[in-house]
């Protein structure tokens, strides 16, 4: 495009792949979200926020046992943290001369990783003293409603946040089978009506949000970004 910027834009913007949905069942679609895209999708999802003003806890997350497996800023190469060109070798993708970057840095030890990292960070209480934590403050409200379809309406809730509303059927029964599954307590009162068990109430509560966030980013569903 011999230096113009306009064109360059322009062809990045109107390029069919960037514009075209994904076709349903296009084996070639997608790609594997990179773990620390994960950790930032949540956190803008949920309106994550530093006490502080320095993210601090989120420093070196390199070690995939761990934590994330790459750390903003530190890749290895120039080329990022996995090779522009790789496939897994002896797969349906490597048969079809597809390429998947993202997957030279996913193996067992990271997936393990990952979720245990992500664990620790979703279900953060505002109460904690940690400096980074998340705003679950309109996904509660959905668990204080009576409505007998609040299960459901917390699963829509996360679907849109963290799936852009893509979740399938099958997904939202098992999400909305687990979120029922944590029982929230009813309240005991003493002699004086106040309510003694509140703490265990506001557990399960908080419980029935990590368990759909958790459930969610750990589903294939979501580490397939389409």
């Amino acid at each position: 495009m011999r230096g113009d910027l306009k064109a360059v834009v322009a062809a990045v913007l109107l390029d069919p792949e960037a514009r075209a949905a994904p076709v349903a069942g296009d084996a070639a679609a997608g790609k594997l979200r990179e773990p620390v895209l994960r950790m930032t999708h949540w956190m803008r999802a949920f309106n994550a926020r530093s006490t502080s003003g320095r993210f601090l806890g989120i420093d070196n997350t390199d070690d995939p046992a761990s934590r994330l497996g790459q750390t903003p800023l530190r890749s290895p190469t120039v080329f990022n943290f996995f090779r522009p060109g790789y496939t897994p070798p002896n797969t349906a993708l490597s048969a079809q001369s597809l390429v998947a970057p993202e997957l030279q840095i996913a193996h067992e030890v990271s997936v393990a990783g990952y979720l245990n990292y992500l664990q620790g960070w979703v279900s953060r209480a505002p109460s904690s003293t940690q400096d980074v934590k998340p705003d679950y403050v309109k996904e509660l409200d959905l668990v204080d409603k009576p409505s007998a379809a609040q299960p459901t309406e917390l699963v829509e809730r996360v679907n849109l946040l963290l799936m852009g509303g893509r979740m399938s059927e099958s997904l939202k029964t098992a999400l909305t089978t687990a979120i029922a599954g944590r029982a929230i307590p009813a309240p005991t009162r003493n002699s004086s009506g106040q309510v003694t068990n509140q703490t265990q109430i506001d557990a399960a509560r908080r419980d029935r949000v990590h368990i759909a966030v958790f459930l969610t980013m750990a589903s294939p569903e979501f580490l397939a970004q389409r």
